[in-house]
């Protein structure tokens, strides 16, 4: 994918599996309630119900206390790769970067500042509730219903669109098939990239930023320009 001299680029990652190394949802709910997760997530991989549906029903297994459930998502979240650098070459290249997640936003923020990420615009989830009467999920108000989810991430990348003149799509699961269709780049692995190929959407596979870096570099002298500045 090449990037313009002034262009206006926005890229929109999703963040449990695709920044992290491993869903951090799924990490935390194995540790907290063994397998009993994995009903839904194996209904929804069937897709008898959405993705947003089956977290709901995961998220309200949980019984731990906030504080620990908040402290568990942020220790499970280990960074994929070169993501890093890739998010400051991206800003030092002018791109606006968005996360959009069903995650939830104080573990993203609190890995941000554990690993020292310079701010970018987020779009998530907040755990309502409590341990005791149980957990709920407030989906980001910006992500409402689609014919395929009942909060849609495209609906996301439309309200923040703005003049942007592309937008790249970085994603692994079902609940971004709506991005990448209507992204002008996808970089899929995992759920999404099975899912690009079966919908005939144009896409990338990557497992690392590592290989997305280089592709961009190889393609691009302003990003080669602005990594060459994060060094």
């Amino acid at each position: 994918m090449t990037i313009r001299p002034d262009e206006r680029l926005l890229a929109i990652f999703d963040y449990d599996g695709t920044i992290t190394l491993d869903d951090c949802n799924a990490v935390v709910l194995q540790a907290a309630v063994g397998d009993a997760w994995r009903p839904s997530e194996e209904a929804m991989q069937r897709g008898e119900i959405s993705a947003d549906e089956a977290f709901r029903l995961q998220i309200g297994l949980l019984r731990v206390p906030r504080d620990e459930l908040l402290r568990m998502s942020v220790a499970a979240a280990r960074l994929r790769s070169g993501f890093g650098e890739l998010l400051h070459s991206l800003l030092r290249c002018g791109v606006r970067v968005a996360i959009v997640s069903a995650g939830f936003r104080e573990a993203i923020a609190a890995v941000w500042r554990r690993e020292h990420l310079p701010p970018v615009e987020v779009y998530a989830s907040q755990l309502t509730g409590d341990h005791v009467s149980g957990y709920q999920v407030a989906f980001d108000p910006l992500a409402r219903p689609c014919g395929r989810c009942h909060h849609c991430k495209g609906h996301v990348l439309r309200s923040i669109r703005g003049d942007a003149e592309r937008v790249v799509v970085f994603g692994d699961g079902d609940a971004d098939l709506c991005l990448a269709r209507e992204a002008d780049a996808v970089f899929a692995r995992r759920r999404l990239a099975e899912l690009c190929e079966r919908h005939d959407v144009e896409h990338r596979r990557f497992e690392d930023f590592e290989t997305v870096l280089e592709m961009m570099t190889e393609s691009s002298s302003a990003f080669a320009t602005a990594r060459g500045r994060s060094g």
